[in-house]
């Protein structure tokens, strides 16, 4: 790579200056970020931008993948960056790039590549009058009740939501995203309800930061080569199984003593018979 990026002083005073992974992480990002617009696969990456992944993060930072994971969560819980996540790829966004590194910005007060003391970035003179106004939020509402007919309709487009969804959208989603998202959600027994607490999910979670990243990850896909479990379960064994079944982490010791228990039973029912 070629080139350079600003850094300064008064990065020192940022909050998580003192924390190695974040500071490591946050600098890398700004390192790795387009300079400007590129195209990748079909799309374009703005300037600011970059594509990438958890593993490619941790390759580059040289952290575990838990630890870029925590330093990703602290980066987007004081507004330094934005995630998009699909199940292609992750785009990390800075936020106010222009504020960090364009030459072409000014900046009131004339640090333009500093960061506040709390870690935000500058804000610019200049006003984004182009802020994601033409976007179709009754079409985003649409897609959700036609796609997800087992959860609760949306009935109103309230304030709350519209700032949700143009949240999301400001983060690097589209409307193709939205389309998966439904889609995935409709697909996972566990959202509809299938878990232990019977929790189903809505509308309104459905299109927050972490639901949307969690469900476009994968998270709630359903365990592939799993079945329901039998009547002749005990309750505690139905339970437990249900819970593996529905959740996205699996306990393959207990599948495997189930496996086990049901491979007896048969046995024990054949050797029956044949008596």
């Amino acid at each position: 790579m070629q080139g350079w990026i600003k850094l300064h002083r008064k990065i020192m005073e940022w909050e998580w200056w003192d924390d190695f992974n974040v500071l490591r992480l946050w600098i890398y990002i700004l390192l790795m970020a387009n300079h400007t617009a590129r195209s990748w696969h079909g799309i374009t990456v703005p300037a600011g931008t970059f594509i990438t992944s958890l593993d490619k993060l941790a390759a580059g930072t040289k952290l575990t993948v838990n630890e870029v994971r925590t330093a990703l969560d602290k980066l987007k819980a004081c507004a330094n960056i934005t995630c998009r996540v699909t199940n292609k790829y992750q785009a990390v966004s800075v936020v106010n790039w222009a504020a960090y590194q364009s030459d072409a910005e000014k900046i009131t007060g004339g640090d333009s590549d500093a960061p506040q003391a709390d870690g935000k970035p500058l804000t610019a003179t200049k006003n984004d009058k182009n802020d994601k106004n033409s976007i179709n939020y009754q079409k985003i509402v649409n897609m959700y009740n036609e796609t997800c007919v087992s959860f609760p309709r949306c009935l109103k487009l309230s304030d709350r939501r519209r700032a949700a969804i143009k949240a999301r959208i400001k983060s690097g989603y589209g409307e193709a995203d939205f389309k998966a998202l439904f889609e995935k959600a409709q697909q996972s027994r566990f959202l509809k309800g299938g878990n232990a607490k019977n929790w189903r999910a809505g509308f309104d979670w459905l299109i927050t930061d972490a639901g949307m990243a969690k469900v476009l990850e994968g998270n709630y896909d359903d365990p592939a080569g799993l079945s329901a479990p039998p009547k002749s379960q005990s309750m505690t064994q139905t339970v437990r199984s249900a819970q593996i079944y529905h959740s996205g982490t699996y306990d393959y010791a207990h599948i495997e003593r189930i496996a086990a228990q049901r491979a007896a039973s048969m046995a024990k029912g054949e050797k029956n018979d044949a008596v």
